[in-house]
C-alpha cells in the first residue's frame, strides 16, 4: 500500500520551509525537492549535458551541480528558458520521487510530506493525495526572502517571483478537500493552523 502524500507547496517566501519542519518534528518523511534535483544533476552525465546544452558549459559548478548564480540569470530571462530548465529537470524528479516512495522508511508510511514549489506549474498534482497551499502577502513574502537571503539582487527576485503562478491561480485549482493556509501573520499562528489541520487527518 503507497503511503498518501501531502504536497506542500506555495510561492518564494510563504513558509514552505516551516510547514515542512513541522511535519518532520511530527515523525513524517519528507521529500525535499530542490535538494534531490541537485542529488540527481550531479548524479546524471545525461542531465548535466542537458543543462549544458541549453544554458552553457558554466550552468553546473566543478561538482556537476546546477550552479545557481548560473542558472538563475538564464533559465529566468525568458519564459521559453524557464520551461526548457523544468522541462529537463523534473521528470527526473518525478520519477526519483515514485522511487523514494518505495524505500524505507517512507513505504510504510501512512503519510509522507512532499516539497514542490512548482506543483501546479509542471502540472505534478496527480502525485497528491492532499494539497496543502500556503499564500502569504508579496510584501511578505519579499521582506522574509530579503531577510533570509539579504545577497540576492531584488529584481532578480521579482523576476523569478514573475514566473510563479499568482495565488489566486492556484487557489483556483484547488479541490475542496485541499488545505489553504495563510501565513501573514505570527510563527506560531502559523504552526497552530497547520497543526489543526494535520490532527484532522488520520494517522
Amino acid at each position: 500500500m503507497k503511503p498518501n502524500v501531502l504536497c506542500v507547496t506555495g510561492g518564494m517566501g510563504s513558509g514552505k520551509s516551516l510547514a515542512l519542519e513541522l511535519l518532520k518534528d511530527r515523525g513524517w518523511p519528507v521529500y525535499p525537492a530542490d535538494v534531490r534535483a541537485k542529488q540527481l544533476v550531479a548524479q546524471s552525465v545525461e542531465l548535466q549535458t542537458k543543462l549544458v546544452d541549453a544554458f552553457g558549459s558554466d550552468a553546473l559548478d566543478a561538482h556537476g551541480e546546477p550552479n545557481g548564480a548560473v542558472l538563475s540569470s538564464r533559465a529566468f530571462a525568458s519564459q521559453d528558458a524557464w520551461n526548457t530548465l523544468n522541462g529537463i529537470i523534473h521528470p527526473s524528479v518525478q520519477q526519483d520521487f515514485a522511487q523514494w516512495l518505495t524505500e524505507e522508511p517512507q513505504c510504510h508510511a501512512l503519510w509522507v510530506a512532499r516539497e514542490s514549489a512548482l506543483l501546479f506549474e509542471v502540472d505534478a498534482t496527480r502525485a497528491c493525495t492532499l494539497v496543502l497551499l500556503i499564500t502569504a502577502s508579496e510584501e511578505t513574502r519579499k521582506q522574509r526572502i530579503a531577510a533570509r537571503q539579504p545577497e540576492r539582487n531584488a529584481e532578480e527576485l521579482y523576476r523569478r517571483m514573475s514566473f510563479q503562478w499568482t495565488d489566486e491561480r492556484k487557489i483556483a485549482q484547488l479541490h475542496a478537500s485541499d488545505w489553504h493556509v495563510t501565513n501573514d501573520g505570527t510563527v506560531a499562528d502559523f504552526t497552530k493552523d497547520l497543526a489543526d489541520k494535520i490532527r484532522s487527518l488520520k494517522l
